[in-house]
């Protein structure tokens, strides 16, 4: 099939081919004796690219790179390998993963209440000059009710403050010296969209969830930004070995962009960012209100050939766990509950409208179908106020979504949806809201092939924080076989909703860079775009869908450098 498609486009590779030839400038580097899969629906496969200063000069056959070859061009011979462009992650949490994972203390087994104080203990005992420990993540459905005891935490640690983050990134562990230097009392109220757990005397008894987590963040010290860039650089080259050369992250803020300005500056960062900055409903943030809106205002200040800092996220909606998600029906518990977001309907579409008329992509987080109804209902209401501008929007997580509104992803101009977390297979950890949500709801949970069949772009999140590794390759297979490859045990989840393996490329790769506005770019392999691409073990197509996880990075390439090398 590989050579029979490169004779099928042998007229594209020519003209591709000349295209270095013409401007007399030989190629930095080409890779040659390759099987490339450029996700170009007009030039599908290739054996060859030319790179010049980063761009893709040629992308076609041997013969077409020898045109564009010179005395000093490095050739690189693939020696066969499957090829595709780097992986668009759309949702991911690097500097919240640094901030409560990586510089303080990173549980091994989230779903060992026993290993992670033991964790948390060794650290603490290693590291007594530390004024606060974060870590993460803990276990859901480790703990009744998802609402472990300060008790626990306070055997551990009793003198400093500690703050555990748990896998959903809306939940917050701490100790009794942590609740009191944040100023969290009995008296502090809880609502839905800023939950404090409480005991039986009214007491805060150890969990704050939503927004109340801002009151931890804004008490608590930030790392030294030295420091802090380090981290950073360290999730990024993690993310670089299992393929990613650009991800859109679902945080932002002034001292964790500032910290990446360091890797850039230092010639450092390996990763193509697309930032989506706090606004007014972020939960893990230090800053005001007023403070968020003046750093998205100066969000200029950021913007590089690599950094595009041009999106905000808004929360319209939390987790399920304290009804924080609002539903069409009501709760199958039996308590009467729609649930309620973050955000009014009305004040969503208010501040859709002015971000989309100052050119700002907004990036929503929506969980529930009634939300996800709103977010579209917000960039309808922001074309008719606007025009269609063309920024481009997203609706995130999109876990339920009704079935009439599929098609509105498809209708409405310059939106996109986006699954995230990206484990579309049977999850233990999905059965802790059956109770709450009703087995019905739960098993129709991430539609993936309802979005295609609908016409609607849909992307890929790993939404690293929660419960998926950095790595795409087991939340790829999850999405063509809908099987959990570690409990396959526990059967298919919605096998009407499985993609073929060139659908969930698409998916992970130019569905992306459409979402980000950024697909005359990169997302796919063609003449002009960004030399990112990725060289794997293996072919996607001629292997089982079943392997797809087995899949091993042996190349990653970001603007034609090599920035991760399988050793």
């Amino acid at each position: 099939m590989f050579r029979s498609l490169l004779l099928a486009t042998a007229v594209t590779l020519t003209i591709a081919g000349c295209a270095g030839s013409e401007t007399g400038e030989p190629a930095d580097v080409v890779y040659t004796n390759g099987r490339i899969y450029t996700v170009n629906e007009a030039q599908p496969w290739a054996e060859a690219v030319a790179i010049k200063d980063g761009m893709l000069l040629v992308v076609g056959s041997d013969a077409d790179v020898e045109t564009v070859t010179g005395a000093d061009t490095e050739v690189i011979d693939l020696k066969g390998r499957f090829v595709m462009p780097g992986i668009v992650d759309l949702h991911v949490h690097p500097f919240t993963n640094t901030l409560y994972g990586d510089l303080y203390v990173s549980f091994s087994d989230p779903t060992d209440p026993d290993l992670v104080l033991e964790e948390l203990r060794a650290f603490a005992d290693a590291n007594p000059d530390v004024p606060v420990i974060r870590g993460g993540a803990w276990g859901i459905g480790v703990f009744p009710g998802n609402n472990p005891s300060k008790a626990l935490l306070d055997e551990v640690v009793p003198d400093r403050p500690v703050a555990l983050l748990d896998q959903t990134g809306h939940s917050v562990w701490l100790n009794s010296r942590a609740i009191e230097v944040a100023g969290i009392t009995a008296a502090t109220p809880s609502s839905p969209t800023a939950v404090v757990e409480k005991d039986a005397n009214g007491e805060p008894s150890g969990v704050v969830r939503e927004g109340t987590i801002r009151l931890v963040e804004q008490a608590l010290p930030q790392p030294q930004l030295g420091v802090f860039s380090q981290a950073i650089r360290d999730v990024f080259r993690t993310f670089n070995s299992g393929g990613v050369t650009s991800m859109q992250t679902g945080e932002g803020h002034e001292h964790a962009l500032n910290a990446t300005k360091l890797l850039e500056d230092a010639n450092d960062l390996t990763m193509r960012l697309f930032v989506a900055w706090d606004w007014h409903l972020a939960q893990i943030t230090p800053y005001t209100n007023e403070e968020m809106d003046a750093q998205i205002a100066n969000r200029g200040a950021y913007a590089s050939d690599m950094i595009d800092p041009n999106f905000v996220k808004i929360f319209t909606d939390g987790a399920p766990d304290g009804y924080a998600v609002p539903f069409i029906a009501p709760y199958a518990d039996g308590a009467g509950e729609y649930g309620q977001g973050k955000i009014s309907p009305e004040d969503l579409r208010e501040a859709v409208i002015a971000f989309d008329a100052a050119g700002v992509g907004v990036f929503m987080h929506a969980i529930g179908d009634a939300s996800v109804r709103a977010a579209l209902d917000a960039v309808e209401a922001a074309h008719e106020a606007n025009g269609v501008s063309g920024v481009r929007h997203k609706v995130a997580h999109v876990n339920w979504v009704h079935p009439d509104d599929f098609s509105r992803f498809a209708s409405i101009p310059d939106v996109s949806a986006e699954i995230s977390p990206a484990a579309t297979y049977p999850l233990a950890s999905l059965d802790g809201y059956r109770p709450l949500l009703g087995d019905e709801r739960v098993d129709a949970i991430w539609q993936a092939r309802s979005f295609l069949d609908a016409g609607a772009n849909l992307g890929y999140g790993s939404d690293w924080l929660t419960l998926i590794p950095p790595s795409p390759w087991m939340p790829m297979q999850g999405f063509v076989t809908r099987i959990n490859p570690n409990m396959p045990e526990r059967g298919v989840l919605g096998d009407d909703q499985e993609l073929t393996v060139e659908e969930a490329i698409r998916v992970f790769t130019i569905n992306g860079a459409w979402t980000l506005g950024a697909e005359d770019r990169i997302g796919s392999l063609e003449v002009g775009k960004a030399a990112d691409f990725i060289v794997l073990n293996h072919d996607l197509f001629e292997i089982p869908p079943t392997d797809i996880h087995k899949t091993e990075v042996q190349k990653t390439i970001l603007q034609g450098s090599v920035v991760y090398e399988r050793q």
